[in-house]
Parts: C-alpha cells; sequence; structure tokens
C-alpha cells in the first residue's frame, strides 16, 4: 500500500470509529500509525527536525491522565498552550500544523486532549472538566518552559473553552488568548451568544478566522469582537473552519498556516512590547 493510501485508510478510522469501543482500545496504535504516514508528522515546515517531547499529565482526579505533546523552539517568544476542536484531537493534521507553524515563528506550544477525546468518547467534556483540564495544562506547561510570556487558545470548541477557562478563573498569568477559528455559531444558525462572557474579559484576544469559515458570519464576527475590550481579528482569505483554501481565488501565495502564525507572532510581540511600557495602548 502506497504512502497516500495508508494514511487515507488511517484518517477513515480515526474519523468514523472515534465512538466505538474499537478507537479506545486502538488509540494508541492509530495515533502511531498516523503520526507514521502524516507528511506533517516527524518534520517542520521547512524539513527540519523539530525539539518535540511527548508525554501524559493528570487532566483531573476523576478523568484521569491525557497526551501532550511540546514543542520548543530554541527562542521562543511566548508559550501558547493550545486545544484541539470538538471533532479531532492532538494528532490531528491540522493540529499538527498549527503547532508547527507557530514554531517556525518561534512559539512554543504545548497540545493536548481532552478526557472525552483522550478515551475516544464522542460526546465533549462539561465546562468544568475541560476548565479544570485547562488548568493542569497550563501547570506541566509552566514546568516545562518558564521565563516567556503564556498564551492559551486552540482550535474551535479547545479556543471556546479557553475563554471560559479565563472567564472563570481571571488567571493573571495568561497574557493573552489566540483564537483559530472561533466557533461563534453553528452552522447556518448566526447567533452571538457565545461571545457574550467575553466581553468583560480584559485579556487581550487574537481571532484568526477564515473568512469561508461557517461558523463566523462576517456580518457578526466584526461587531462582535469590536464590542471586546482588547481584540484583533485577522481573515484569512479564503480559509474555511478547518483552515482549508480555495487556491484558485486565494490571493496570497503565503501558506494559511504560515500566515496565521506571521500574524500569532507580531501581535505576541506588540503585547510583549506594550507589557514592558514601550506602548501606552493594547494592540487591535
Amino acid at each position: 500500500m502506497t504512502q497516500q493510501g495508508l494514511l487515507a485508510l488511517v484518517l477513515v478510522v480515526k474519523t468514523h470509529h472515534r465512538a466505538s469501543g474499537f478507537f479506545a482500545n486502538n488509540y494508541f496504535l492509530i495515533n502511531f500509525l498516523w503520526n507514521a504516514v502524516s507528511p506533517r508528522a516527524e518534520s517542520g515546515l521547512c524539513g527540519q527536525k523539530l525539539a518535540m517531547s511527548e508525554f501524559s499529565f493528570l487532566a483531573t482526579p476523576e478523568k484521569g491522565n491525557v497526551d501532550a505533546i511540546l514543542l520548543r523552539p530554541k527562542k521562543a517568544i511566548a508559550l501558547l498552550v493550545l486545544a484541539h476542536g470538538a471533532g479531532a484531537d492532538l494528532h490531528h493534521r491540522h493540529m499538527t500544523a498549527l503547532a508547527e507553524a507557530f514554531y517556525e515563528k518561534n512559539i512554543a506550544t504545548l497540545r493536548f486532549n481532552f478526557p472525552y477525546m483522550q478515551q475516544g468518547k464522542p460526546r465533549t467534556d462539561t465546562p468544568a472538566i475541560c476548565i479544570e483540564t485547562f488548568t493542569n495544562a497550563i501547570g506541566t506547561a509552566r514546568q516545562k518552559i518558564k521565563g516567556v510570556p503564556l498564551f492559551i487558545g486552540g482550535h474551535s470548541f479547545g479556543g471556546r473553552m479557553s475563554s471560559h477557562y479565563i472567564a472563570e478563573t481571571r488567571d493573571k498569568r495568561v497574557t493573552g488568548l489566540i483564537f483559530c477559528s472561533f466557533p461563534l455559531h453553528n452552522p447556518k444558525k448566526p447567533e452571538t451568544k457565545r461571545a457574550e462572557h467575553l466581553y468583560d474579559l480584559e485579556t487581550p484576544m487574537l481571532f484568526l478566522s477564515g473568512t469561508r469559515d461557517p461558523m463566523g458570519d462576517p456580518s457578526l464576527i466584526k461587531p462582535t469582537i469590536k464590542k471586546i475590550m482588547h481584540a484583533r481579528l485577522h481573515r484569512l482569505d479564503t480559509a474555511d473552519h478547518s483552515y482549508k483554501i480555495l487556491k484558485r481565488t486565494r490571493k496570497s501565495k503565503e501558506d494559511v498556516y504560515a500566515e496565521a502564525a506571521r500574524v500569532a507572532a507580531s501581535w505576541i510581540t506588540e503585547l510583549n512590547e506594550h507589557n514592558r511600557g514601550k506602548q501606552y495602548a493594547y494592540p487591535r
């Protein structure tokens, strides 16, 4: 079987057997195969070996341990605790691509599984479980990397849960939130209730959203973000919720993940300068 064929087979298994005992019983085997055949599995965007470590940490006493991966560039400017979306784990190509793109811009990432994903369950954990998992993920990240500003966020559901962590804890250790496709509403059901808890948060936020994201209606997401105290929106041209682009109509030749990481790194640098007293206003 070709590498492409094996990659497709593993993707089908990961996608369609998550809700069954098959995925739970073969979690590590499936992810080993996925990492073995994924083009981004062992090297970064430029082909170099990544400074990567894999481990587990206690998510909650009730739910047990979850897997995590740390990517640590030599000259890290920030540490980002990065959570996955509702339907795919930390090993998914999208999560890997995000982490590697951030790595290229000297942003260290710790990405992890929520307990439901670790256990192969179809339903997401409660916000309380997610918040406790974030608490322990941040503690683990800080044990691994010290001395750089801390950011949290994630793709879709993971980013949303990071915002609930801040709303619940008001953790002053967190310099900012980075949302990769914040799920403002369900597809074809435009509303803004999911953003209501953001309006009184002082933590700076960066929204990296595609122009074709069905969960971020342009007529809603722009005015919603304007209501937030310290928030910036960057639209990724032709990208959908998973950052898939339209090559024929996309104006920029820049890789979409490289674009997202570049914007995030610039925003982080601005925040770091602000926090050192070099600016008098938060970057928007």
